[in-house]
């Protein structure tokens, strides 16, 4: 957004580093909100994180005909919180049965 701190833009930059996640910048005052609209398609985002006040409704279709998920959130200063949007979550389960023996192994 044209209103985002710098310091929450390199907030968000050094979690991304952090995470080792590749990032694309756009900056308001460098290009328009519907060119940069006119390239998330084209950039394969998964995530798009706005920093600063309101995304134009032009980022918000152009995120929704990608599927990209459109962050809006205020940046955080909690490292733990503002984390989270640059990490892919994966969760592994197993069935134990009621004595603690998992259902369907091969080791017993």
């Amino acid at each position: 957004g044209e209103d985002a701190p710098e310091e929450e833009v390199e907030r968000t930059l050094a979690a991304a580093r952090r995470c080792r996640t590749p990032v694309t910048v756009s900056r308001a005052t460098e290009e328009s909100a519907q060119a940069f609209a006119s390239r998330i398609g084209e950039l394969g985002a998964e995530r798009v994180r706005m920093v600063g006040e309101g995304a134009a409704e032009a980022l918000r279709r152009a995120c929704r005909e990608a599927n990209a998920h459109l962050i809006e959130a205020p940046v955080t200063p909690s490292g733990r919180a503002e984390l989270l949007y640059y990490l892919k979550e994966q969760t592994v389960s197993r069935t134990l049965h009621r004595f603690g023996n998992l259902v369907g192994s091969a080791a017993r």
